[in-house]
């Protein structure tokens, strides 16, 4: 589901579900707290990243409809084949496409956020991501009193040789203005509520953004019947994203 990346955040350990949507809400967020100064001081603020695309994503009922029925599709049919690999099978891989990826996070995101009690704010809307070689990039329409913004992040996902997932913003923008990464991330943690902002998986989920730790120990998480799924890679490649999996029966 998308995740993309997020798309696999949906299928992620029940032990640590908040962890999982304070993580994929900051990475599509964290600009709109950090950025207003910023979107005054230059031109390049107001000015579209280079990889945003102008097609309407949800600006009808029917591109809503289309838009839902392609992101359950997703979630429908990531499930089924989670489900279906056996431990015999051996390494597995899942295509998610930048449309796919889209889909899910325009229709899906927003709800499955406030199902965890996370608020998905009225100025963020239309989000994106681009899959390129060896770069992640999500971003958002921002609205502010004044006009309207893109707002983006370059993120970086990998598992470490201890099998730790980890998740790296890696740069942030207004437009095509680059803005520093340590002073967003910095941003976002004094405009978190305080009810939100002294959790601890709101801590471990701003820590992993600022790549101070995994945001996963493990990169895995077990089914119902004790199957044990394992993140082995994420590969982005140009309009697709590729997760390699293993499938293993718990000892």
């Amino acid at each position: 589901m998308v995740n993309t990346l997020l798309n696999y955040l949906i299928t992620f350990p029940k032990r640590s579900p908040r962890i999982s949507a304070i993580a994929a809400a900051a990475v599509l967020i964290m600009i709109a707290a950090a950025t207003v100064a910023a979107l005054r001081a230059s031109s390049l603020a107001g000015q579209q990243p280079t990889w945003w695309r102008e097609a309407p994503i949800a600006h009808s009922p029917e591109h809503e409809e289309a838009t839902l029925n392609l992101a359950e599709q997703v979630e429908r049919g990531l499930l089924t084949l989670v489900h279906n690999q056996q431990p015999a099978d051996g390494a597995w891989t899942v295509e998610i496409t930048e449309e796919q990826a889209n889909a899910w996070l325009n229709a899906k995101l927003p709800k499955w956020l406030a199902n965890r009690s996370i608020e998905w704010p009225d100025q963020l809307n239309e989000l994106q991501v681009n899959f390129e070689p060896e770069q992640i990039s999500v971003g958002a329409r921002l609205t502010t009193n004044e006009n309207e913004h893109i707002v983006a992040a370059t993120v970086e996902a990998s598992i470490d040789d201890a099998h730790a997932f980890w998740l790296r913003i890696a740069a942030t923008q207004a437009g095509r203005l680059d803005l520093p990464r340590g002073w967003t991330i910095a941003a976002l943690r004094e405009w978190l509520p305080d009810s939100i902002r002294n959790k601890d998986s709101a801590v471990a989920a701003l820590s992993a953004l600022e790549g101070a730790a995994p945001l996963f120990p493990d990169a895995a998480f077990t089914l119902e019947d004790g199957r044990r799924i394992e993140l082995l890679t994420i590969t982005p490649e140009q309009d697709r994203l590729l997760l390699s999996l293993r499938t293993q029966r718990n000892p």
